[in-house]
């Protein structure tokens, strides 16, 4: 998992980050729904996979700008 996003009403969320075709091509849906099912109590309610599909095109230009912006010298 890439982070845990603790939610408002306090739910912990296990978040994967990771590129559409990637995730599609090892199916990490399904390997998700496997992990969730065997999470140690009190590590995470659940977990969400996000990919580039789920965000706006915008934003991801903006965060791979400041991705190579950054390991610029």
């Amino acid at each position: 998992f890439d982070f845990i996003a603790t939610l408002k009403d306090g739910r912990k969320l296990a978040v994967a980050v990771k590129p559409k075709d990637r995730a599609e091509r090892l199916r990490l849906a399904d390997v998700l729904s496997m992990i969730a099912r065997q999470l140690p109590r009190g590590f995470a309610d659940g977990v969400l996979l996000i990919t580039d599909a789920d965000l706006p095109r915008d934003l991801i230009h903006n965060a791979a700008l400041l991705h190579h912006a950054r390991r610029a010298p």
